[in-house]
């Protein structure tokens, strides 16, 4: 748009520039032409004056250009002529008043003068036919518009040179536009930087400081539904295993009833939820947090009389992921040991960390889980619940560029690996960023992780 602008305007002031050259140029070659012919005639004129016979006035006309051509001519008082006369008459005047004019030809114009003789009035006659000023011109109008063309093609690869920079940038200002307005807020992280024009360096700064600002929004309601989620599970977990304590009757069946509704509530919450946000760079040791919150589920787990142990025999290992990714984790992950086994069922939660990755295990003495394609997705579950506790460790996973798998552990329940990068070690780009373990290559992962 802005190149056809350029051409449009360049083009009007050529237009008008070559307009105007053009017509002085017109106007120029008319009186040259007639100054031409003018000259000629005198010359011719001059001889008549001085008496000069038939002979000397034919080599007076052929000495001249016009006459040269066939263009010019005399005619006497008495019809004679010498040259070439192409006016239809001879224009009689005084002899007191010989003069110039011109008159219309056939074909042409022609410029004729009159010499008073002792035998009458002689005249000298130059045609000048149609066509003669365009003849003059024409190499001028074309090499004007070859100069107006250069021009218009000059001006527009101007423009396009200029504006090109500028474009750059508004593509960029629009795919962030697109982005923000289809919700894909991963891909908004003050990446406009415009320094182009003022007026399209303040719209990109507008426009970062509104995506932060949604961002911010965004990643605030996200972080209070995880938060939620990870916290009223515990919560809510250890309020209907004290339900379960009370035994049967009006008070535990109200409690219970209770627990299921807010649960209930709290799933509805969680489905509501869209996908978190990119995470931002963080790091923890991961050993720590898992030792901090086993120690919480321990302590559940003896008072409910399960069997549950902690092999962590690392001392630290530091991974590119925050505290409080790992912690939702283990809670998320136990949580649902504890939700969908019985009570006596053992839990095991274990911490390796080998070639730069730091495995986190749980594994359980359950039924296992029977639908492992669909586990790994945020609000699928075969269970009953919302499916967020895995879809949570498959993002924390991913931020790092580990990975999950899900299959049957050696307690005989489920068993959930979770790899995560260990911090500062770079691995290659084709490592699996998330995948599951099918049936048929249990077998060999038991072999290999055992």
């Amino acid at each position: 748009m802005t190149v056809r602008l350029a051409v449009l305007t360049c083009s009007a002031v050529a237009s008008l520039v070559l307009v105007a050259v053009a017509v002085v140029l017109w106007r120029a070659a008319e009186d040259r032409t007639m100054a031409l012919a003018s000259a000629q005639t005198t010359a011719v004129a001059e001889a008549v004056r001085l008496g000069a016979d038939t002979d000397q006035l034919l080599d007076s006309v052929a000495r001249t250009d016009l006459g040269a051509r066939g263009l010019l001519g005399v005619r006497g008082p008495d019809g004679w002529t010498v040259g070439t006369v192409h006016a239809a008459a001879t224009p009689t005047a005084p002899a007191s008043a010989p003069g110039e004019t011109v008159v219309d030809a056939p074909g042409g114009t022609a410029v004729v003068r009159t010499v008073p003789t002792e035998g009458g009035l002689v005249t000298v006659e130059a045609f000048l036919p149609d066509g003669t000023v365009w003849s003059a011109v024409r190499s001028d109008y074309v090499l004007l518009g070859l100069v107006g063309v250069t021009a218009v093609a000059l001006a527009a690869l101007a423009a396009a040179i200029a504006v090109r920079p500028t474009l750059g940038k508004l593509a960029a200002l629009q795919r962030a536009v697109a982005s923000l307005g289809h919700g894909e807020l991963g891909d908004i992280d003050s990446a406009v930087r415009i320094t182009g024009p003022p007026e399209l360096a303040r719209i990109g700064a507008g426009l970062n400081r509104v995506s932060r600002r949604v961002r911010d929004l965004v990643t605030r309601e996200r972080a209070m539904v995880a938060d939620l989620s990870h916290r009223m599970r515990t919560p809510l977990t250890a309020l209907r295993l004290d339900a379960d304590s009370i035994g049967p009757g009006p008070l535990a069946d109200r409690i219970r009833e209770a627990v299921a509704t807010l649960d209930a509530d709290l799933a509805d919450v969680i489905r509501s939820a869209e996908k978190q946000p990119d995470r931002v760079s963080a790091a923890c040791d991961a050993v720590q947090v898992v030792r901090t919150r086993m120690r919480f589920w321990t302590a559940l787990a003896d008072h409910q009389g399960r069997p549950c142990r902690l092999d962590c025999e690392v001392a630290e290992a530091h991974v590119g992921v925050d505290a409080a990714d790992v912690a939702a984790v283990v809670d998320a992950l136990v949580t649902n040991v504890f939700q969908h086994t019985s009570p006596t069922t053992p839990l095991e939660v274990t911490v390796v960390k080998h070639a730069g990755w730091v495995n986190l295990v749980v594994e359980d003495g359950g039924v296992g889980i029977g639908d492992t394609s669909t586990a790994l997705r945020r609000g699928v579950s075969g269970r009953g619940s919302t499916g967020l506790g895995l879809a949570i460790a498959r993002e924390t996973a991913a931020s790092c560029g580990g990975s999950i798998r899900i299959d049957r552990g050696r307690l005989g329940g489920a068993r959930i690996h979770l790899r995560l990068s260990e911090l500062g070690v770079q691995h290659s780009p084709s490592d699996p960023r998330a995948c599951r373990i099918l049936p048929r290559y249990r077998e060999r992962d038991r072999l290999t992780d055992h």
